[in-house]
């Protein structure tokens, strides 16, 4: 293990491949609610989130987006999809400090 972010995952937790699906989750980026489309590919499940660790999306009462300082951990696919408002917030909060005021995530 990385021991990069305090939580505990059960590998292909939704799955195996053959039961990939998609959806949509709601995640809290930037202090917006976002409506993200998402791919489950033999996906984690986090079943234990330590106390520093902020749940960003939940999907069916687990976390699938999670954030403890400068480490961003995903149990989906947003890469799949064509847009980009998940990259756009590692990009703006975990890359480059901005004191500008208004929204970077736009579609």
């Amino acid at each position: 293990p990385l021991a990069a972010i305090d939580i505990d995952v059960v590998r292909n937790g939704y799955g195996r491949q053959i039961f990939s699906f998609e959806d949509e989750v709601s995640a809290d980026l930037a202090g917006e609610r976002i409506a993200l489309r998402v791919s489950f590919i033999r996906a984690p499940m986090v079943t234990r989130s330590g106390e520093d660790v902020e749940i960003l999306a939940m999907y069916k009462d687990s976390p699938v987006l999670v954030r403890s300082g400068n480490v961003l951990a995903a149990a989906f696919h947003e890469e799949l999809e064509d847009e980009a408002v998940l990259l756009q917030y590692f990009m703006t909060d975990f890359l480059r400090s901005s004191t500008d005021s208004e929204s970077v995530l736009t579609r």
